[in-house]
């Protein structure tokens, strides 16, 4: 049985409209031992995670398999109207059958990645982005446009 964060606001006020920053908001997996089946936020909107705010990462993926995030807010406050930052946003790193629902996050606001996928053996991952929106759409803050895109970087 692996992890399951729901329902919280990590890295900021009880009201979600300020930073209270840790360095980390959630880390999942570490060098030594494999997580296995986490989930991260839900398909139900009560299971969302508001994870804004902190330091370094909302979300770091590391050592992990099977994670599954969705329903979840990056970098903006509880009414998603203004951003308060992470320093970068999900970071998924040497992990496999990661899969980050775009439609059901909404990431935007981190001063630097909204996600990156860190690929250190690319034959044993596979990591999934789905369609949809990782970022708000114009004429929103554009502060907010810094960081919204998810891309991957492979090392062997």
């Amino acid at each position: 049985m692996g992890n399951e964060v729901r329902g919280n606001f990590i890295g900021t006020n009880a009201e979600g409209t300020a930073a209270i920053p840790n360095q980390y908001g959630i880390r999942v997996g570490n060098t030594g031992t494999i997580y296995e089946g986490n989930q991260i936020g839900g398909p139900n909107p009560q299971y969302g995670n508001l994870i804004s705010g902190n330091s370094m990462f909302a979300l770091e993926v590391f050592n992990a398999k099977t994670t599954h995030i969705e329903g979840n807010t990056i970098g903006l406050d509880y009414a998603e109207d203004a951003a308060i930052p992470n320093r970068f946003g999900i970071i998924v790193n040497n992990s496999s059958d990661t899969e980050i629902f775009g439609f059901a996050n909404v990431i935007a606001g981190n001063l630097q990645q909204g996600c990156r996928l860190w690929v250190i053996h690319p034959t044993h991952s596979s990591e999934a982005i789905s369609s949809g929106s990782t970022g708000k759409e114009p004429p929103l803050v554009t502060a907010w446009l810094a960081s919204w895109s998810c891309y991957q970087t492979a090392q062997q």
